[in-house]
């Protein structure tokens, strides 16, 4: 019997999450743009760890949410909004959904 792709995600972020190296949030504060993506992506493997650790409530994974966005502003004001990684959204779309949760709006 073969793996889902669940698994595989989870595999994945779960050999990534436990060693978030400080040189990985110190690179990025100096704009180093391969650690700052390495640090979207292993703020998005803890948004799933979260949720498949909680049962998928969002509202416990919160804090990991906003990590990613907070990572993902960095990352397009490093690189312009014409920059694309994976791991974040568009950068309209981006702004929209900070400032939704500036309001309180999840």
């Amino acid at each position: 019997m073969g793996h889902s792709p669940q698994w595989g995600l989870n595999k994945i972020c779960g050999a990534i999450l436990p060693a978030i190296p400080e040189r990985f949030v110190s690179a990025s504060r100096d704009g180093d743009e391969n650690m700052l993506t390495k640090l979207c992506r292993i703020s998005q493997c803890a948004i799933q760890n979260c949720l498949t650790k909680n049962g998928y409530d969002e509202a416990k994974c919160a804090q990991f949410v906003d990590a990613l966005y907070e990572c993902c502003q960095a990352f397009y004001e490093r690189n312009g909004d014409n920059a694309a990684t994976v791991s974040c959204p568009k950068p309209n779309l981006l702004r929209l959904k900070m400032e939704q949760r500036k309001r309180g709006v999840r």
